[in-house]
C-alpha cells in the first residue's frame, strides 16, 4: 500500500469540525494578531533584553503593519508567560498508512509530562472545534518524545481565556481510534 500524507487540517474537514474563519476587529484580522503573537514567541529568547512592546511593533513591522499605541499594548498583554519551551515544533505522525503532519504552536516540558499551547486569536470561545488538533498534537509530541504528554491548553488571545485538558491514556486512546477512522476514509 501507498503512504498517504495528510495535514491536521485535512483531517478536520475530513471531520467536519473544520477550521473556525478568523475573526476580525477594526484595523487587524485575526491571522495578523496570530502572525504577531507567532512571531514574537518565535524570536523572544534571541533577544530577551528587548521589552514585549517592542518586540510586538518590530513583528507587525516585519509583517508590513502599522500598529497604533493601543493596538501594540492590547497585543502585548495577549502574550502569555512564555517559559523555556518550544515553538513551532513540526511533527509527523503514523497512523496505519497514512502520516499525518503538522505544527505545534508551543510546548514546554514539566516533571508531568509536556504541556502542549496553542494559541487562538479567534472572537468565540469553542474549544470543541479543536478537539481533534489538540488530540492530534499529544499523540505526536508523546510519541516523538517518547514521554507523556500531561496537558493541552487553548490560549483565546482575544478573549484572555484558555480551555486545558488533561491527557490520560483513554483520551489517547479515544483520538487513535478516530485517527484510524478518518484516515481509512
Amino acid at each position: 500500500e501507498t503512504t498517504r500524507y495528510l495535514t491536521v487540517t485535512d483531517l478536520e474537514e475530513r471531520s467536519k469540525i473544520g477550521n473556525p474563519k478568523s475573526s476580525t476587529r477594526k484595523g487587524l484580522s485575526g491571522t495578523d494578531v496570530g502572525n504577531i503573537v507567532h512571531g514574537v514567541i518565535k524570536n523572544i529568547h534571541q533577544a530577551p533584553q528587548i521589552p514585549l512592546e517592542k518586540l510586538v511593533e518590530k513583528e507587525a513591522l516585519n509583517l508590513g503593519l502599522c500598529l497604533s499605541k493601543v493596538e501594540q499594548a492590547e497585543i502585548t498583554q495577549m502574550l502569555p508567560v512564555i517559559d523555556k519551551g518550544f515553538h513551532e515544533f513540526p511533527f509527523r505522525l503514523k497512523i496505519g498508512q497514512a502520516v499525518i503532519t503538522g505544527q505545534i504552536d508551543y510546548f514546554y516540558p514539566t516533571t508531568e509530562g509536556s504541556v502542549i499551547c496553542d494559541f487562538k486569536t479567534d472572537g468565540q470561545f469553542q474549544p470543541a472545534k479543536y478537539q481533534l488538533q489538540m488530540d492530534i498534537y499529544a499523540l505526536a509530541l508523546s510519541q516523538a518524545q517518547e514521554k507523556p504528554v500531561c496537558e493541552t491548553r487553548l490560549l483565546y488571545l482575544r478573549l484572555n481565556k484558555k480551555h486545558v485538558e488533561k491527557c490520560d491514556p483513554k483520551r489517547q486512546n479515544r483520538a487513535q481510534t478516530k485517527l484510524k477512522e478518518l484516515t481509512q476514509s
